[in-house]
């Protein structure tokens, strides 16, 4: 008679282990990062020559990259999911950085924007750093990189009266 109470509390324990390790196994994989990467590419916007050295900041980051002798620099990122409008079809898939864009003698680049999408490697980005000219009031150069069409049309879609 031992034996059943036994079995029974021995059933509820393998229950809750397996219920345990079930809902961990969630917790663990909505939390698990994914990543993308980018490939950038810095030119003299005058005589289009790509700029060695040149450095590339990641503002969100904090994490400095310098570009090769082709001006160019492959850097990996997060990619998580930021869509906070809760559209579905296509869901924002990617995560927005800043990225700084300085070498001498020539203005600083702000990229606004630069959307890095899970297991992606974007390319064709190239930015084009001008030279400084004493004659200019100008401090910076700066662009941004807009989400894609059908992104675009959702969010008219749903919010255009």
């Amino acid at each position: 008679m031992r034996t059943k109470p036994l079995l029974i509390l021995l059933a509820v324990i393998s229950l809750i282990s397996i219920t345990h390790i079930s809902f961990s196994s969630y917790i663990t994989a909505s939390n698990t990062p994914t990543y993308g990467s980018a490939i950038i590419s810095v030119f003299d916007k005058q005589d289009q020559t790509p700029i060695n050295n040149a450095t590339i900041c990641i503002i969100e980051t904090g994490d400095y990259y310098l570009t090769n002798k082709l001006g160019s620099i492959k850097f990996t990122l997060p990619a998580k999911n930021t869509n906070k409008l809760s559209l579905s079809n296509p869901n924002k898939n990617w995560q927005e950085y800043t990225l700084l864009v300085y070498s001498n003698g020539f203005y600083p680049h702000i990229y606004y924007g630069l959307k890095i999408v899970d297991n992606n490697t974007k390319t064709g980005i190239v930015i084009k750093l001008e030279k400084l000219s004493h004659n200019s009031s100008q401090n910076f150069t700066q662009e941004y990189e807009y989400p894609n069409d059908i992104w675009t049309l959702q969010l008219i879609k749903k919010y255009k009266k």
